[in-house]
């Protein structure tokens, strides 16, 4: 399926000690997030796989329907890839 933004650089690795700037959205804009026990939820996963994809957490903030994350690779290596 097309989406409408733009292609990821092709001279960037996504690899790496990089920022990244991430927003996911509820299916059909769903207001899920504003119970306290489906936040927990996912930021407990979006932890998990931070640790072991070897990302450190910048800041997050949760909307009724949409998440934002700045992350940052912690290492050298791959990271999203893992």
């Amino acid at each position: 399926m097309s989406h409408p933004y733009p292609p990821h650089h092709p001279r960037l690795p996504y690899t790496g000690k990089h920022n990244y700037f991430l927003t996911f959205c509820t299916e059909g804009r769903a207001p899920v997030f504003t119970e306290h026990d489906a936040v927990e939820l996912v930021l407990a996963q979006i932890l998990r796989a931070a640790r072991k994809c070897a990302f450190e957490i910048t800041a997050y903030c949760f909307m009724p329907d949409h998440l934002h994350l700045l992350v940052r690779g912690t290492d050298g290596g791959p990271t999203a890839g893992r």
